[in-house]
């Protein structure tokens, strides 16, 4: 898998064919139209999925937990997770022995609904609020949890660097060259550029 690093090079070669070595298009603008692209294709491909794959999925790892009324919650906020129809994409709430059963992920709307019953007082379910994951049901001795998802931006996740695998599917790579110097790219294409390669801006 391609680090965003990789990445950004790659496309950077393809729009220096295009344009002059005085081009105005920095890294930092290629990475920014790479993680929207992301976002966008995942959007689309992620409501065909019958599973997420795992080659998109980050892990937040060890999460502490802190009480809040008669739940739990994490005591900072997590990353932006990508919102795939209206919801977002988690794809595991649970203990941190990942071997462990997972806890039921619901929406915060159903909430105080669950663990109502008599036969569900003893799980656990979880949900996202104002960017904290909450806990709800048999949580009195919970102090940590695990979570993992689809980010809206991978480098995000703490440990995520430029330089570190880059969560996406295979598919991603084509798909974003060609929307991103079909578009993105295209209004730097069009404007005058310097075709002259002695470091002097001769637009043409």
């Amino acid at each position: 898998m391609a680090t965003l690093n990789e990445i950004t090079y790659d496309l950077l070669q393809h729009i220096r064919a295009n344009n002059s070595d005085d081009d105005d298009i920095d890294l930092r603008s290629i990475k920014y139209w790479i993680k929207n692209q992301r976002a966008l294709w995942l959007k689309n491909e992620l409501g065909k999925w019958k599973v997420t794959s795992r080659g998109i999925i980050q892990d937040l790892g060890t999460l502490s937990l802190e009480s809040s009324g008669t739940l739990k919650r994490t005591t900072t906020d997590v990353p932006n997770f990508l919102f795939v129809r209206g919801e977002p994409r988690i794809t595991r709430v649970g203990p941190v022995a990942i071997t462990d059963k997972n806890y039921s992920i619901v929406h915060y709307n159903h909430s105080h609904f669950v663990h109502n019953g008599r036969f569900n007082s003893d799980i656990v379910s979880a949900f996202l609020y104002n960017d904290r994951i909450y806990l709800v049901g048999a949580v009195t001795s919970l102090t940590q949890v695990n979570v993992q998802g689809v980010f809206e931006d991978p480098l995000d996740v703490t440990g995520m660097t430029a330089d570190s695998e880059y969560p996406i599917h295979d598919g991603f790579l084509p798909y974003v060259k060609t929307e991103i110097l079909k578009l993105d790219v295209k209004q730097f294409i069009q404007l005058p550029v310097d075709k002259t390669n002695d470091g002097s801006n001769n637009l043409n």
